[in-house]
């Protein structure tokens, strides 16, 4: 998976998030920096609405798993720490 490859379900992605509760999608990690191999899963950042739960997040993951074919980490940007996750965050592209 490339990122031109995530660009190019942009939209789908983002309905996706919209009907699980999130407001923002974020791809970080390897396919972010173009380092992903073909056995690279598909990390993402999401901003949850106030309403979203774990199992919102768990059938996001799911449902874009089904569209892309890959196998999806989305995680919530609440539990990340700007200065202690800095590398992770590394080459983040928004959506």
């Amino acid at each position: 998976m490339t990122l031109d490859d995530v660009l190019a379900h942009r939209h789908e992605i983002l309905r996706l998030a919209r009907e699980h509760e999130f407001r923002a999608v974020t791809v970080i990690g390897s396919v972010a920096r173009g380092t992903a191999s073909e056995s690279s899963d598909l990390d993402l950042l999401v901003d949850p609405l106030p309403t979203a739960t774990l199992l919102s997040l768990g059938a996001f993951e799911a449902r874009l798993e089904e569209l892309l074919g890959v196998g999806v980490t989305a995680l919530s940007a609440r539990a990340l720490d700007p200065n202690r996750d800095r590398s992770f965050l590394m080459g983040a592209v928004e959506l």
